[in-house]
């Protein structure tokens, strides 16, 4: 007798409520046990609790029980934690207006409960212990009061006052004045600060005018890199050093105002520098990495493997912080895209790149101590895990944290399908519903990455898999302007909507040639950011598609200028175009899908977010009301306080609101 084959479930959106978000891994100070914080829904809150947890050595388990851990650091001797707790409701309504602080907590792994350890006057990002007990500080800092945080309290109930009293009004003078995910950003930057808990004194290390990216400590100096920005942000970052005792401050390049930096680290007796000066491929240029003499600011240029610092594959289930380079001993370790899988990589003063871990999926996070290197990815089709790293860069799996939340699930196995088109190698994957047969018609699904310099791979995609299992073809692929083959394939300057559009058609009709269970009838595309303006530059020049569903898109590159958090300089940069001049306006408008659309017949679902800063959500209104005009079917969703990350850390209700919303317009219109 046969054996009966076992039906699996499908993966509902709902799902998603289950997953575990791993992320700020950090090793201890001899590297022997990590600690990592854990995010998963709060579906009552409509939110995510973060709390910490602990590798240590043979198993991980919870540290904390709260949901309300912020940023945290081990304490020296690896015996304990400090973290500040992520503010409540109330806390965030104190901190709008104007009252800014952080409450900072101690926990000894063999204790029960954390403990109060200081309160400080500003709102803290990050931290770090040094090893004198005092600690840094990442946080906001408002140029209109920089020095908030020295004033005695009765001064301070002033200026909250003051404050609490302009909160209904918004008084902008800085080019860009927000910032995706952050909101209004003008006189505001993000400072570097010092407490010596057993003086009490908190002092901000930087200039207050200078936005911190990073920063490395170097025995009783600390380097830190970011823009000294006057009224109009000029995406060049200078880089600083600043003595702890003294307290005094210079800058360090001898040509402060070429580079942005993405990471400057201590390597061996010297330093190492990846910094892009955008002089060949725009502000999408990978960086250089450059050995920087720190006595007189020279340096010289050590390798340039052309690859991004940081950037991982694409995937809606890496929700945690991660970090994209660390030094340790002779190297600086940093995560990048090659091909279509996210490694790790080292270097040294010597300029020889390594890759210290090349597997199929994906580095998310990571941290290294003496060599010894831990980390979370997404592996074998699975869930985000903890892996440390053996010999060889084998992998070995220490957490089984997200092993249940796909156990009896149906999940599609993406299959490869390679093409060559316009003179660009394209890779591509598909996945077939449950049950796939030959004899039955399927629907299909398009689904464009952001970006554009994104990659998509054989990593856990929730959305895909939802659809997977509702029974469409789901496609993907990595058309030209991705990331993770160089600069030249990514540099999408005054190109977009040519190679990479027929990119996306010949790769879909090699897929309908591969799978001809497929009805061609019945396809239809989405895709977010970069890949709704795909979507619309697709339903813009093809009648092919059934149905299609554009999400925090770009319509209009002309009214992009001045909204967006890029700075205006992005569509001049991505277009080719000038908004002052004749010429250049018309070609930032040809490379608008607005201007193409009276040639649309294709039903079309907008997703846009109000407090999207990316793409903001006016170029999503004129779409949909120049779609309206034209008698297109058309519906479009905004979904009220989200930002340009609705897919990857919106707030969990309405992540899958919008999941069922894209569902829905689809099997309406092809099943």
């Amino acid at each position: 007798m046969a054996k009966e084959k076992k039906t699996l479930r499908p993966i509902l959106a709902e799902d998603l409520y289950g997953y575990r978000f791993l992320g700020d891994l950090n090793w201890d100070g001899k590297g022997k046990k990590a600690a990592f914080k854990v995010a998963v829904s709060d579906v009552e809150d409509n939110s995510y609790k973060e709390d910490l947890w602990l590798w240590d050595g043979k198993e991980v388990r919870p540290l904390t029980f709260t949901g309300k851990v912020g940023p945290y650091c081990w304490e020296k001797e690896g015996t304990g934690l400090v973290f500040a707790k992520a503010p409540t409701d109330k806390d965030k309504a104190r901190q709008k207006e104007g009252k800014p602080f952080a409450s900072f907590y101690e926990l000894a792994l063999a204790g029960k409960e954390a403990k109060p350890l200081f309160t400080l006057p500003i709102t803290a990002t990050g931290l770090e212990k040094l090893d004198d007990g005092s600690f840094l500080f990442t946080g906001l800092v408002d140029l209109y009061h920089p020095d908030y945080h020295e004033r005695s309290g009765q001064e301070r109930a002033r200026i909250d006052e003051e404050r609490k009293d302009d909160k209904d009004y918004e008084v902008l003078t800085e080019s860009p004045f927000w910032m995706n995910n952050v909101g209004i950003v003008d006189h505001k930057r993000v400072g570097l600060y010092h407490y010596d808990p057993q003086t009490r004194r908190l002092s901000l290390l930087s200039k207050p005018s200078i936005g911190v990216s990073g920063y490395q400590i170097d025995k009783d100096r600390v380097f830190f890199w970011g823009e000294d920005q006057g009224l109009v942000m000029k995406w060049k970052t200078g880089l600083y050093v600043v003595d702890l005792k003294s307290g005094k401050q210079r800058p360090v390049l001898e040509d402060q105002a070429r580079f942005v930096i993405y990471g400057f680290r201590k390597v061996g007796d010297g330093f190492v520098m990846a910094a892009a000066d955008n002089s060949h491929y725009g502000m999408n240029e990978n960086p250089k990495f450059y050995k920087v003499d720190v006595k007189d600011g020279t340096y010289e240029l050590i390798a340039q493997p052309d690859q991004g610092l940081g950037g991982l594959v694409a995937t809606d289930v890496a929700l945690g912080g991660a970090r994209s380079d660390k030094g340790d001993g002779d190297y600086l370790y940093y995560t990048t895209v090659k091909g279509h899988d996210g490694i790790l990589c080292r270097i040294g003063l010597d300029g020889k790149v390594e890759e210290v871990v090349r597997k199929a999926g994906a580095v998310v996070d990571f941290d290294v101590k003496d060599g010894k290197v831990i980390m979370s990815g997404l592996y074998g089709n699975k869930l985000e895990e903890l892996y440390v790293v053996r010999k060889g860069g084998k992998l070995k799996q220490v957490s089984a944290i997200n092993e249940k939340a796909l156990e009896g699930k149906y999940v599609a196995k993406p299959k490869a399908l390679d093409i060559k088109s316009e003179g660009q190698d394209v890779e591509g994957w598909y996945l077939l519903p449950q049950g796939y047969s030959k004899a039955q018609r399927y629907p299909a699904i398009l689904d464009v990455h952001g970006g554009p310099k994104a990659a998509y791979g054989t990593v856990f995609f929730h959305e895909m898999q939802v659809w997977a299992s509702a029974g469409y073809v789901v496609m993907f692929c990595n058309p030209y302007g991705g990331d993770g083959k160089g600069d030249a394939f990514s540099d999408m300057r005054g190109k977009y909507g040519t190679t990479d559009f027929k990119n996306l058609m010949d790769f879909t009709h090699a897929v309908l040639q591969k799978v001809p269970s497929i009805d061609p009838k019945k396809v239809c595309v989405t895709g977010g950011s970069y890949g709704g303006f795909m979507t619309n530059w697709i339903v813009t020049h093809t009648h092919f598609f059934a149905a299609a569903a554009t999400q925090r898109s770009i319509s209009d590159w002309i009214t992009m200028y001045g909204v967006s958090d890029i700075g205006p300089g992005f569509a001049d940069d991505q277009t080719g175009g000038d908004m002052f001049t004749t010429a250049g306006v018309k070609k930032l408008w040809d490379f608008s899908p607005l201007k193409y659309v009276s040639f649309v017949r294709t039903p079309i679902l907008i997703i846009h977010s109000d407090c999207d800063y990316r793409c903001p959500i006016p170029g999503g209104y004129e779409f949909f009301t120049a779609l309206v005009n034209e008698g297109v079917e058309a519906r479009m969703v905004v979904f009220h306080g989200e930002n340009h990350e609705l897919s990857r850390s919106g707030k969990p209700l309405h992540r899958i609101r919008r999941l069922k919303e894209i569902e829905s317009w689809f099997d309406k219109h092809v099943k």
